[in-house]
């Protein structure tokens, strides 16, 4: 399974990385939302002038309204244009394509939310769950990124380096999609891919993105899966356990960062009451059951550990005679908010829980902060880029007009 997928992602990267670029830059399926068909969502769809509907028989619809607006109820989605009755929709899928009267005002509006590209409400028998996904150029979509993932503010050739890494990421996503045909979309919007908060008008941003168009990271020509975080607090990847560096080589930086160590998230304290403590642990639902019937907490201490300071366990007795045992990931999703990363130290002192820590985010790849001092120091950007993913090249992703990826 392994050695197909190998092939498989090879022989889609040697269709990309061919001699010459193309103007074109493929598509990308960016799941918005996964929707409960039992429970009543309404979606407001708005464009500049009119929609195309198309069904998988590939019947098209033209809708002679710039308004549309979908309710989905008790598993059935319903549908009507600007005027007239609510009108059931006989399909499991559905795609919206917004059309304008000039190329760059083709907006979709979801909700009031801009968006480029085109829209789907699709059924997903395997999860039970109606998917809302946006279909947007690779470009487009690296420019709405580069807002959501870093600070509009910042100078020029740190756009430029997350827009490589981004674009990177991104590439890698819709690569490793492929392996299922069972999934209609190729990212996620959230933190643990990246946050993409659709169209907008930071247009300056847009010359970083004009600027590495195109450009990856590759490593013995595979695409890199180019993880970021905010700030890595100094730590050495090669040192973290329960990741496979061999699929990954370039993961593993052996060199420390303490480039960011001036900036305010390399070190944080957080102080919780027993009781907000207990509160957020049994908020997060995989804990829920382990902490419900918990008295009062006697202990809690930290009892496994990797070299690069990941915690990766974590004991807690409770009076009477308790002993709960959880992981050091689900202790970070679960006080995420206020926890910035696994790195962190804890002490249970006169009714409190005090936690120190080091970085944000889980500390592999490139770091945003410390990229942000290089920057500043005047590294270039191939540089930057090496330093923390060594062994990569940066490469012209070069695609097939129409390619569907």
């Amino acid at each position: 399974m392994q050695l197909t997928y190998k092939i498989a992602a090879k022989l889609f990267l040697s269709l990309i990385l061919l001699n010459q670029a193309l103007q074109a830059s493929p598509n990308i399926k960016v799941l918005l939302g996964e929707f409960d068909p039992t429970k009543k969502q309404i979606f407001n769809i708005q464009s500049e002038k009119e929609f195309l509907l198309k069904t998988p028989k590939t019947k098209q619809f033209l809708l002679r309204s710039n308004k549309l607006q979908i309710l989905l109820k008790n598993n059935v989605l319903y549908g009507r244009g600007k005027k007239g009755p609510l009108k059931k929709i006989n399909y499991q899928e559905i795609e919206i394509k917004p059309i304008a009267t000039h190329k760059n005002s083709k907006t979709i509006l979801i909700n009031k939310k801009p968006y480029h590209g085109t829209l789907s409400l699709k059924f997903c028998p395997k999860t039970e769950k109606l998917l809302l996904i946006n279909t947007l150029n690779l470009e487009d979509y690296v420019y709405a990124v580069l807002l959501a993932e870093s600070y509009q503010t910042w100078p020029h050739e740190m756009q430029k380096i997350q827009a490589i890494v981004s674009r990177t990421y991104a590439v890698h996503q819709m690569t490793t999609s492929r392996r299922s045909s069972n999934k209609p979309y190729n990212i996620k919007c959230n933190n643990f891919h990246q946050r993409y908060t659709g169209k907008h008008n930071y247009h300056h941003l847009r010359r970083a993105v004009d600027e590495t168009k195109n450009l990856i990271l590759t490593h013995d020509g595979n695409v890199v899966l180019a993880m970021f975080d905010a700030c890595c607090g100094g730590s050495i990847p090669a040192n973290m356990t329960g990741i496979d560096f061999s699929k990954a080589p370039y993961l593993a930086r052996t060199t420390p960062c303490h480039f960011c160590k001036n900036y305010a998230l390399y070190n944080w304290k957080r102080t919780f009451s027993e009781k907000q403590f207990i509160s957020k642990l049994l908020a997060y639902s995989p804990l829920k059951n382990k902490f419900r019937s918990t008295r009062k907490l006697k202990t809690i201490s930290i009892t496994e550990r990797d070299k690069a300071g990941v915690v990766h366990n974590i004991e807690l007795t409770f009076a009477p005679a308790s002993t709960i045992e959880i992981c050091g990931s689900d202790f970070w999703r679960s006080l995420n908010s206020d926890v910035r990363s696994q790195n962190f130290s804890i002490k249970h002192e006169n009714n409190f829980i005090i936690i120190e820590g080091k970085g944000f985010g889980h500390q592999i790849g490139f770091c945003q902060r410390g990229a942000r001092e290089l920057v500043r120091r005047g590294w270039p950007l191939k540089k930057i880029l090496a330093f923390y993913y060594p062994e990569t090249k940066i490469s012209q992703l070069k695609v097939v007009k129409n390619a569907n990826v």
